[in-house]
C-alpha cells in the first residue's frame, strides 16, 4: 500500500507532466490499435489500456492530491515538520507564484528527514475552510508521512499545533469580522445578532483571544448582546 500511495504522490505532484505524457502516449497506443497487423483481440486490449490511461491520468489530475492526502491520513505515521526556507521558483500556477518550502520532518523515531513540497501539492488536511495558507517559516506543525518515505507527507490543519491553531484563530477571526460588520450595519436585525453572539463565543472558546484589552472587549460586546 505505501509503495502505491508514494507513486499516487509522486504523480499528484507532477500532474502536468504526466497529463501530457499520457496524452502523448494515447496518441502513439489509438495508433498501434489502428494497424492492421495486429489481431483483433489485440487491438481491443491496446484501446482499452489507452481508455485506462487517459481515465487515469484525468482522474489524477483532477482528485490525485485529495485522495493522496486521505490515503496518507489513514496510513501515515505522525511527526513533527518546520519549514526552514521558502522560495519562488519563478513558476506561475493559477496567475500565482509556484514557492518551494524546504522542510524537516522529525519522525517518530527522532530521525530528522530534510525535504521539500511546493503550494501546488495542496498537502493539507483536512482541506481548510479559508483557503490553502502553508506554515510560514520557523513555525511548528504537524505532519503524517509514509513510514518508507517521509518525503511522502500531508500537513494537519485541525489540531493543536502552533500552525494549526495559528490559522484555526485567523480564521475565526476573519468569520468573527464577518459577523460584526453585519452587525454594525443592521443591529435590529436579530439574526446577524445571534450570529455575532456566537461568533464571539466561539472566538474566546477557542482560546484565540491572547491579549486582556482584547479578551475584555469581546467580553463586554458578548454581555451588550444579551
Amino acid at each position: 500500500m505505501e509503495f502505491f500511495i508514494r507513486l499516487l504522490d509522486f504523480l499528484s505532484s507532477n500532474r502536468f507532466v504526466f497529463f501530457t505524457f499520457a496524452i502523448l502516449f494515447f496518441l502513439v497506443l489509438k495508433g498501434m490499435a489502428m494497424s492492421k497487423t495486429l489481431s483483433s483481440s489485440m487491438r481491443k486490449f491496446i484501446n482499452w489500456i489507452a481508455a485506462l490511461l487517459m481515465l487515469s491520468s484525468i482522474l489524477i489530475f483532477i482528485f490525485g492530491s485529495d485522495f493522496t492526502n486521505l490515503l496518507v491520513h489513514q496510513y501515515g505515521q505522525i511527526g513533527e515538520g518546520l519549514v526552514i526556507d521558502k522560495a519562488e521558483t519563478g513558476d506561475m500556477y493559477n496567475e500565482e507564484p509556484i514557492v518551494q518550502y524546504d522542510v524537516l520532518i522529525k519522525t517518530k523515531d527522532g530521525e530528522m528527514v530534510k525535504t521539500t513540497f511546493k503550494n501546488t501539492d495542496f498537502n493539507l488536511y483536512p482541506t481548510p475552510d479559508g483557503g490553502y495558507s502553508y506554515p510560514p517559516q520557523g513555525v511548528a506543525f504537524t505532519v503524517k508521512y509514509m513510514e518508507s518515505g517521509p518525503e511522502t507527507f500531508i500537513i494537519i490543519t485541525d489540531d493543536n499545533s502552533e500552525y494549526a491553531t495559528k490559522k484555526t484563530c485567523a480564521e475565526q477571526l476573519r468569520k468573527l469580522n464577518i459577523a460584526k460588520s453585519q452587525y454594525d450595519f443592521a443591529p435590529d436585525n436579530a439574526s446577524y445578532r445571534e450570529d455575532y453572539l456566537r461568533a464571539i463565543e466561539l472566538y474566546l472558546q477557542l482560546k484565540c483571544a491572547n491579549n486582556s484589552s482584547v479578551i475584555d472587549f469581546y467580553e463586554q460586546e458578548k454581555s451588550d448582546l444579551k
